[in-house]
């Protein structure tokens, strides 16, 4: 079933919360080019029909804070069945296009399950990463040439099943290495 009008949500800059907004089938016309506004300017939504009937949304991620451009075919846009897109970097769900009601309801489901999963601390089921991590965790306390991927000084560490990531709270740049990278990196240290 074709859509008239659609539903997009897209992660507000807290990285708890979605902007959502209505895309009627009428907002295109005459025109290729739309910006939806949030709540900071930098993290507006622009959606670009293409004549390759496809839509182009372009936005600064809140997660990475990097661009992440998604190409969607008309059918999918407006077919009003809600479809996910996520941060490349990070895995997590940025942007929702579907029926209202139904895209609601999955936004509600897939922010009460991150919350919930952000209560709870990210249990490392391989004892040796848990090891890894903790490791870097104190070398990186002690010594902050451990935690520097920039200029700007020391940078937050966050970490998957799969991952630990040096993310600098100034500019943004990222840098992402393997448990394995850290047992190598802190190999010769006594703990």
């Amino acid at each position: 079933m074709k859509y008239n009008t659609i539903s997009m949500a897209f992660m507000s800059e807290t990285c708890t919360d979605f902007y959502i907004c209505d895309i009627n089938i009428f907002s295109f016309s005459g025109v290729r080019k739309k910006v939806i506004k949030s709540g900071e300017e930098k993290y507006d939504l622009t959606i670009v029909k293409n004549t390759t009937k496809s839509f182009k949304v372009d936005m600064l991620c809140p997660v990475c804070n990097e661009n992440h451009s998604f190409l969607i075919p008309q059918s999918q846009f407006w077919s009003g069945t809600v479809y996910t897109y996520a941060c490349p970097n990070y895995e997590a769900n940025v942007l929702f296009i579907g029926e209202n009601s139904e895209l609601k309801k999955t936004v509600s489901e897939y922010l009460d399950e991150e919350l919930s999963y952000m209560g709870k601390s990210v249990l490392l089921t391989d004892t040796r990463n848990a090891e890894s991590l903790s490791k870097l965790l104190i070398l990186s306390e002690s010594d902050a040439k451990y935690a520097t991927i920039c200029d700007c000084g020391k940078a937050d560490i966050a970490y998957n099943d799969k991952f630990i990531y040096f993310i600098c709270n100034k500019c943004g740049k990222i840098k992402r290495i393997t448990y394995s990278d850290a047992e190598v990196i802190t190999a010769d240290f006594d703990f």
